[in-house]
């Protein structure tokens, strides 16, 4: 995380990191339902830590779910890859999960 809070925009108050960081770590509590039918891509970067407890939680609560990670890629950098997250997105939605 520390990589994301030193590429934070200036004007990003500590507040709103403490909000993200606060839904970002909800994750690992008891906070949601297990839906076993839902459809879900877990998509992160091979280069992120923490993923095993967080992979083990999503698939948990998604057993359907296929986890996806991108190659050289760390946390969110899929986002400056509009044409590859557009590929992603599409071929998610049409069922080539």
């Amino acid at each position: 995380m520390l990589k994301m809070f030193r590429a934070a925009a200036d004007h990003v108050t500590l507040e709103t990191i403490q909000n993200c960081d606060k839904e970002a770590l909800r994750l690992f509590g008891d906070a949601f339902e297990k839906r076993p039918d839902a459809k879900v891509g877990i998509w992160y970067g091979e280069k992120e830590p923490n993923m095993k407890k967080a992979l083990r939680i999503l698939k948990e609560i998604y057993p359907a779910s296929e986890d996806h990670p991108f190659a050289g890629f760390g946390h969110g950098d899929i986002i400056g890859h509009p044409e590859l997250m557009a590929q992603e997105i599409e071929s998610f939605l049409s069922g080539g999960l």
